[in-house]
């Protein structure tokens, strides 16, 4: 699938505007990244749906 970034946000208005009011967005991250967010405590109790 060749998707753009306009794609992307084009269907993410399009939920919005549709009444979805929680969306889960994977991507990819770096090594070096995940290690910074261990060692940063949460500022909106936000926590990752399973």
């Amino acid at each position: 699938m060749n998707l753009t970034s306009d794609d992307f946000l084009n269907a993410f208005e399009k939920h919005a505007k549709d009444g979805v009011d929680y969306t889960t967005i994977h991507s990819g991250i770096t090594l070096d990244l995940a290690k910074r967010i261990m060692n940063v405590k949460r500022h909106a109790g936000i926590v990752s749906k399973e």
